[in-house]
């Protein structure tokens, strides 16, 4: 058997990590076009739904960090076939599933192999290609695969779910992830661990992820609970608790996996709040209008994710512009400038309605609303990464990864507590108490708005103003 050319094993490699990276992104946003079929058929309470996403997200995001520490010191390559692998089980789990917990467990384990494979894959590419032209246009192929990765997802996911069931957006990724992982162990690098002593950090991991996991519980249970009642204060004093444990685990931890004094930099910190609202907002957003536009105005799966990805690409517009701009004006103007967009973007959706100035008002502001959120992304990536030496610098990837992640669990949450008040429950797409949701999606656009509005004034606090900009 011929041997394969050097050039042709690179290349093919390359697309085994990029296919790897772009499994992780496409089931960020993949999962929302079918969100009304899958409460449909698995009888899920709309306050309930937001869990098949926020397992995922929260599942990623707060294990992220132990997942970039595991690959750092077991291998890089085991660690990206052992998520492929887990990614690709749980998958399988969710598309055969019969009832709600089974299909959210089965996201969190998704989650989990994501976290895996996202730290692993980066690294992989760069011990796959020397430093020079062929890694530089190496990192441009990724880089434009994690941008339009959410996108892809939406305009995919449609077109599966209507003809083919949302049960083959799970399954598709069987048969790819068993190819990957063959490819993956031929072709890769082994990326060998640190020798010496090993330290992962797990219980700061577990303690922030639960962390997490219960405040998002304690704001999805207000719609049935109340702010007030027992339960709601149980969990948010529960999740303050599992906070402040992690704080706790991480200052006397030998090698944390979020070294605490990163977040005493004030640039560093108003980076880490634009990140979780853009988190908030964009997945937020993507769960209202679903429900909406699905189950209120009659689109299908096609049509919805077609209209939403006007958002996903303005985003991606919006960064690009961003990383240009920010070197002359400064981070802290453009990302006060970018969350000020959203907002604009988020009023002009409160003007959307059941009486059919969809057209007129949505693409508008959608298109406000991805411009300036691509911008402020962009720029507080920049703030949080901002100062890192070297040993920091994967801990400040992670935060950045687990800062959006986090916020779009919480965003979903609250999209889900307005759209699932009493009063503005979605049933099913054949009886939907249509001024009900009506009502609950101008609830959602205004608490946005809000959310956004911090973020203004978190950007304009937080970040260095214009004169500091000859540092970045």
């Amino acid at each position: 058997m011929t041997p394969t050319p050097p050039r042709a094993r690179h290349r093919l490699a390359l697309g085994v990590l990029c296919a790897s990276f772009l499994m992780v992104m496409l089931d960020s946003t993949i999962v929302y076009v079918a969100l009304p079929s899958i409460q449909q058929r698995l009888v899920l309470p709309t306050g309930a739904a937001h869990w098949v996403m926020s397992a995922y997200l929260i599942s990623f995001g707060g294990l992220l960090l132990l997942g970039g520490r595991l690959a750092e010191q077991l291998g890089r390559r085991r660690m990206l076939i052992t998520g492929i692998a887990l990614f690709t089980l749980a998958s399988l789990v969710a598309g055969l599933a019969t009832a709600g917990e089974v299909l959210v467990g089965a996201r969190i384990v998704q989650g989990m192999g994501a976290a895996l494979i996202a730290p692993s894959a980066l690294p992989l590419l760069a011990m796959t290609f020397d430093v020079g032209p062929a890694r530089n246009r190496a990192l441009s192929v990724w880089m434009y695969v994690g941008a339009f990765g959410g996108t892809a997802g939406l305009l995919l996911g449609g077109p599966i779910a209507d003809h083919l069931g949302y049960r083959w957006i799970f399954l598709m990724n069987v048969p790819v992830g068993l190819v990957l992982m063959a490819l993956a162990w031929l072709l890769l690098p082994l990326g060998r661990g640190r020798p010496g002593t090993r330290s992962f950090d797990v219980a700061g991991a577990l303690t922030g992820t639960a962390a997490a996991a219960v405040l998002v519980q304690a704001v999805a249970g207000t719609p049935s609970a109340g702010w007030g009642c027992p339960q709601t204060i149980g969990l948010l004093i529960t999740g303050a608790a599992l906070l402040g444990a992690f704080g706790f685990i991480e200052s006397r931890a030998e090698r944390p996996l979020l070294p605490l004094h990163m977040l005493r930099t004030r640039r560093r910190l108003g980076g880490i709040v634009v990140l979780f609202i853009a988190g908030m907002a964009i997945d937020g957003l993507l769960f209202i209008l679903t429900f909406f536009g699905q189950g209120v105005l009659g689109m299908s799966a096609t049509r919805y994710g077609l209209t939403m990805a006007v958002a996903t690409l303005a985003s991606v517009v919006g960064s690009f512009a961003g990383q240009t701009i920010v070197l002359r004006y400064g981070l802290r103007t453009v990302a006060a400038t970018g969350m000020a967009l959203t907002c604009a973007g988020f009023v002009l959706l409160t003007t959307i309605s059941i009486n059919g100035t969809l057209i007129s008002n949505y693409f508008i502001g959608m298109v406000i609303f991805g411009l300036g959120l691509g911008a402020a992304f962009v720029a507080a990536q920049i703030a949080i990464s901002l100062g890192a030496t070297e040993p920091e610098s994967a801990a400040a990837g992670g935060l950045t990864d687990a800062a959006f992640s986090i916020g779009a669990a919480v965003g979903l949450a609250f999209a889900a507590t307005a759209f699932a008040q009493p009063d503005n429950i979605i049933a099913t797409a054949n009886h939907l108490p249509r001024l009900g949701a009506d009502h609950g999606l101008h609830l959602t656009m205004v608490v946005a708005t809000g959310f956004a509005l911090f973020g203004v004034v978190a950007a304009l606090v937080l970040l260095e103003p214009p004169t500091r900009r000859r540092k970045l």
